[in-house]
């Protein structure tokens, strides 16, 4: 299991003193770094260091609720670290989405909801690491899953569609699904299997983050849309 690295932001002591005392009270092994206030956060902050920031939403002094502010700001550097608002007041919860808060926690926090943000935040960086095994020029190569925007079928071959690259495979697109975890992988077309932690958008079809279009079976377009809707809200709003 590896160390989980533990932002907390929060400018309330006893507020920062009762997570970190949670935090290591669970089974998870993690390193816990707090700041009292944004600037000395933002002074610090590395992109794709934490795994997970605790946010306060209202900071003292601050006449807006300076947190969703904040978290925006993280978003612009680091799209994969998981954010888990702190709060006293849920009024502002819709902000959430917005930046892909992982939760929102009402103070003063829980044991159970802290281990619950814990463990979504070593699934998640778990499954960053995960990866299927091709043959490619007749040598085993390894393709981490999370570079996979996409896969099609072009005549004979399996086209794996990366973000920095596109493979080509003698391989039925069945045999790549059984490597391939569902979610965020799913099968929307006989010819398509496209990763859902890289959609941008749904119509008709999929868009992906490189902008490609990937393909919906016409009869499964609102099964589709809610795999989809249902994913999203498993992130957005986990227990």
């Amino acid at each position: 299991m590896r160390v989980l690295r533990i932002g907390i932001v929060e400018d309330i002591k006893a507020d920062a003193e009762r997570l970190r005392l949670l935090t290591d009270e669970s089974e998870f092994p993690a390193v816990v770094h707090i700041y009292r206030d944004p600037g000395s956060f933002l002074q610090a902050f590395v992109p794709d260091f934490f795994h997970l920031i605790f946010l306060d939403i209202y900071m003292e002094g601050e006449e807006t609720p300076y947190g969703v502010e904040l978290a925006k700001k993280i978003r612009k550097w680091d799209e994969n670290v998981r954010i888990v608002f702190t709060t006293s007041s849920l009024d502002h919860a819709l902000d959430g989405y917005a930046v892909k808060a992982s939760q929102y926690l009402v103070k003063p926090v829980q044991k159970e909801d802290v281990d619950a943000m814990l463990l979504n935040a070593a699934k998640y960086w778990e499954a960053q690491n995960d990866s299927i095994t091709v043959t490619l020029n007749r040598q085993q190569t390894s393709i981490r899953t999370n570079e996979i925007l996409y896969i099609e079928v072009l005549g004979k071959q399996s086209v794996i569609h990366m973000l920095t690259q596109n493979i080509s495979l003698y391989i039925a697109l069945d045999e790549l699904e059984k490597q391939l975890k569902s979610p965020p992988f799913l099968r929307c077309h006989r010819s398509f299997i496209v990763n859902l932690d890289h959609v941008t958008g749904i119509d008709r079809d999929f868009t992906v983050s490189n902008g490609d279009t990937v393909y919906i079976r016409r009869q499964d377009t609102w099964k589709m849309k809610k795999a989809y809707q249902d994913y999203v809200m498993s992130l957005t709003w986990a227990d």
